[in-house]
């Protein structure tokens, strides 16, 4: 598999993106994972690198399946009258940052 992105951030986001589709369809099609590939065998041309990639394969499954679900969460008085007085959606910012901190783009 190979990838590409803007930046090594973006091409490490594309990579992840890519392995988690191709292992779930591989699930899904009940075929036998490969082996990965040792970072020494590879053949890469001078304008490319290699990476091991990880994914987290129940984020992966559960994407597709956007069912919301209720969370209570306990913050500062102050910064809840600070949120409610800018008009902030307290499930947009959490789901926002939520996504931010676990690397998914969606």
């Amino acid at each position: 598999m190979a990838t590409c992105g803007k930046d090594d951030a973006d091409a490490l986001l594309s990579a992840r993106e890519l392995l988690g589709i191709t292992l779930l369809g591989l699930e899904e099609d009940r075929e036998d994972i490969p082996t990965p590939s040792k970072l020494s065998a590879l053949s890469l041309a001078p304008n490319q690198l290699s990476a091991l990639i990880d994914v987290y394969m129940p984020a992966v499954r559960l994407a597709g399946v956007n069912k919301a679900v209720t969370r209570t969460v306990t913050i500062p008085a102050w910064l809840n009258a600070a949120a409610l007085a800018q008009g902030f959606d307290f499930s947009e910012v959490l789901q926002e940052a939520l996504k931010e901190r676990l690397g998914i783009e969606a």
